[in-house]
């Protein structure tokens, strides 16, 4: 019997986004950053950015967390965060663990659309902390702050992966 998986709308806004974010990195200054896709089981973890300066290595890596909608992103109402719906605590306890930045990425598939970003670790809140320890939820909801938004210019994103190595 051969078993044939079909191709989700949810794996094609993956798909979608992964080239979006990809496509953009690979934007940035003569290639002084690069995308790279992790294909095995993730964890939470979707891809990797390695950051150069001038061409050369500088040591300076991040994992990134891909999250993606087909919808709109829409501000709360006071617009001062986007809400990302779907980090499983196993995810948000795996960020705290680690001793590289783990930079999460929300982004609509819509054309000409911007990406939003945080550090993940920034986003723990003593709240889901407890959710973590108390196993109370599987999934919850983090806030990232709508001035962390970029259409093309990923400067912002290189700079707080750079300030995670001061």
């Amino acid at each position: 019997v051969i078993i044939v998986a079909n191709r989700t709308p949810t794996h094609v806004i993956e798909t979608k986004s992964r080239d979006k974010i990809r496509t953009i990195i690979d934007n940035y200054q003569n290639g002084d950053a690069l995308f790279r896709e992790i294909s095995e089981r993730d964890y939470g973890i979707d891809a990797v950015l390695e950051l150069f300066h001038e061409g050369n290595p500088t040591g300076k890596f991040a994992l990134l967390q891909l999250k993606a909608t087909e919808k709109t992103i829409v501000p709360n109402k006071d617009n001062t965060f986007i809400s990302v719906p779907g980090i499983t605590l196993a995810n948000a306890n795996y960020a705290l663990q680690n001793n590289i930045p783990v930079i999460l990425i929300y982004t609509s598939i819509t054309k000409n659309t911007a990406f939003y970003y945080s550090s993940l670790q920034d986003l723990i809140t003593e709240e889901i902390v407890q959710k973590i320890n108390n196993n109370s939820s599987n999934k919850t909801t983090v806030r990232i702050p709508i001035e962390n938004c970029i259409l093309d210019n990923i400067q912002p994103l290189i700079n707080l992966i750079e300030e995670f190595y001061i």
